[in-house]
């Protein structure tokens, strides 16, 4: 009697759900989610991961020597990189990308010759009359849409014949979707070494001279070889540290995505139709011959004004080995290949001023 009622309640029960499953697999074969196909293929997050691994200090808080609430900001926009293959560029030409216009854009990578590259503005302004406005949110290198509308109204609005130079570490902006088209500059650097400098930057003892404040005795004491081959999130470039690559990309999430081919080209194709001159740092006299050609307002005289070697920022480290090396190669190769783009570009221009 018990079974034949529980047979009469759960019978029509199972058929019942056995066909809202059928109905569920019919609907999800027959229409598109695209909001959960997103989600599923992304492969970054749109979020710095601020890494909590030195004793509560993140690496914005240490960029920065400071912690703050500040610095969990988000980093990228939750935008998809908007690219196509017909819009692609393998092969840079020197075509002269200078606009004619007053105002110059620096947005400037990290550990590749900032510093050099400062003091050398100051000076060149005071020399071909602009003046040199930076940005000292440090910590922040995605501007939001606000704060872009509010530059591009600075540099479309600047009086007369009055010159700018605005510079920065912060990410590629398109300002002519916001009504702008100031001259861009920037600087690479070969990015083994360039991730190599930045790691032991950071461990300089006179940074931290006078600070309350600063990461433990281990973080200080810890061995590059290690971080990488072991895995340790400050030295997973492109993945939870930035690359160069995304200075040129742009300011959506992909463009943090070390293994995104369509960043990639997105950084190329921006520097060789955006940028009149991106130069290189193992190149740097070359650079400023170029930029003095191709930017001239700004830095005519750049090539003999000063001494430069005395202006760059210099800390001593150990080479890494052959087997650290190998990894970086593969883990920077958009990085690298980005790297020879630009400098095959800076070849060209050289060429075409000779």
């Amino acid at each position: 009697m018990y079974f034949r009622w529980a047979s009469r309640i759960l019978l029509p029960s199972c058929c019942i759900l056995l066909s809202l499953i059928i109905l569920v697999i019919f609907i999800s074969d027959e229409f598109e989610f695209p909001e959960f196909d997103k989600l599923r293929e992304r492969p970054f997050i749109p979020l710095l991961p601020l890494v909590d691994t030195n004793g509560g200090w993140t690496q914005v808080d240490i960029n920065r020597r400071m912690k703050a609430k500040e610095n969990r900001y988000t980093q990228h926009l939750d935008e998809e990189i908007e690219f196509s293959d017909a819009d692609k560029i393998d092969i840079p030409s020197a075509t002269n990308r200078t606009a004619s216009t007053n105002v110059l854009v620096y947005n400037r990578v990290p550990k590749c010759a900032s510093t050099l590259m400062q003091t050398l503005l100051g000076k060149l302004g005071a020399k071909n009359g602009f003046l040199v406005e930076s940005n000292r949110l440090y910590h922040k290198h995605v501007l939001s849409d606000e704060e872009v509308i509010g530059l591009a109204s600075k540099f479309r609005n600047l009086d007369g014949d009055r010159k700018l130079v605005y510079d920065g570490h912060f990410y590629y902006v398109d300002w002519k979707r916001f009504g702008a088209n100031p001259i861009l500059i920037n600087m690479v650097r070969e990015p083994i070494s360039r991730v190599i400098s930045t790691f032991y930057y950071h461990r300089i003892q006179s940074r931290w001279n006078n600070r309350k404040e600063r990461p433990s005795k281990k973080w200080f004491e810890k061995d590059f070889e290690s971080c990488v081959l072991n895995g340790d999130p400050e030295c997973q470039y492109g993945v939870y540290q930035e690359i160069q690559l995304n200075y040129f990309c742009g300011r959506e999430w992909e463009c943090g995505n070390r293994n995104s081919r369509k960043a990639l080209q997105k950084a190329k194709a921006v520097v060789e139709r955006e940028y009149s001159v991106v130069g290189v740092l193992e190149n740097l006299n070359s650079t400023l011959l170029v930029l003095e050609k191709y930017v001239p307002g700004f830095f005519s005289g750049a090539s003999t004004i000063l001494p430069l070697s005395k202006h760059m920022n210099k800390n001593s480290h150990p080479e890494p080995s052959r087997r650290v090396q190998d990894v970086l190669r593969r883990k920077l190769w958009a990085d690298i290949e980005l790297y020879q783009f630009i400098q095959q570009r800076l070849r060209m221009q050289q060429q075409e001023i000779l």
